[in-house]
């Protein structure tokens, strides 16, 4: 299946915290330079803040095309359903209305960093084959529908473009990645695909930019009912823990 660069809808975040009785003037594009880099978050932290922060969650949800749901549950352990194995589901979406669909999204990290204003250090892209074999269980477990989110997870506060809210990656990273992507043959068709973009802009701790584009619906499946009866076990567990 070949895949093609998506249609990117935005979230772009830049403020400046103003005090009374001090300096007025402000400039919205100042680079800044106190920030941590954003690369120090784990792969679990952000998929931790997309759960939390409902305007990441809900443009991730539309791309996906789920405009209701009841529940959006993170990181549920394997064991804690089948009663054995390692890992667990990154987050699980349960329907509107019982008997709950339930949509599975499995998340993979790849790390950009920019060196300067034309180049940049690419780390992980080897994981994009662990989450197409991912997907793959996830579409024998018999959930209502699969997506694979790839997150190009950027530090970009050496690019040093004039535009610090579109800035992003090289157009020579772009096409690497996606003739990574497109050179895998272990994607599941039944399965959609969704990249986010997370990204760091500036030196400044309040700049983000997050982006989300969709790559591919995932196609509706048959659910199993007894995958659909073992998550709602743990759903009516968890509300009474």
């Amino acid at each position: 299946m070949k895949f093609i660069e998506p249609t990117w809808n935005c979230i772009l975040q830049d403020v400046k915290r103003l005090n009374v009785g001090m300096q007025k003037s402000f400039n919205f594009f100042e680079e800044g330079s106190g920030a941590q880099s954003i690369l120090s978050l784990s792969e679990d932290q952000i998929v931790n803040i997309i759960q939390k922060n409902k305007h990441y969650l809900k443009l991730l949800l539309t791309e996906a095309g789920i405009h209701n749901y009841s529940k959006a549950i993170k990181h549920i352990p394997k064991h804690k359903i089948f009663g054995s194995g390692s890992g667990d589901f990154d987050l699980v979406i349960y329907g509107p209305t019982y008997p709950f669909e339930l949509i599975s999204f499995e998340f993979k990290r790849i790390k950009v960093e920019a060196l300067d204003y034309s180049s940049d250090k690419v780390n992980k892209i080897s994981g994009i084959e662990t989450l197409f074999y991912q997907l793959e269980e996830r579409v024998k477990m018999g959930f209502h529908a699969v997506y694979g989110i790839i997150i190009i997870h950027s530090d970009l506060r050496e690019r040093r473009t004039a535009n610090t809210i579109l800035r992003s990656h090289t157009v020579e990273t772009n096409e690497m990645l996606f003739y990574e992507i497109n050179s895998l043959k272990s994607f599941p068709t039944e399965a959609g695909l969704i990249l986010i973009k997370y990204e760091q802009p500036t030196g400044k701790d309040s700049a983000i930019n997050f982006k989300v584009g969709r790559v591919k619906f995932a196609e509706k499946l048959q659910q199993n009912d007894e995958t659909r009866e073992k998550f709602q076990n743990y759903l009516n567990l968890s509300n009474f823990a």
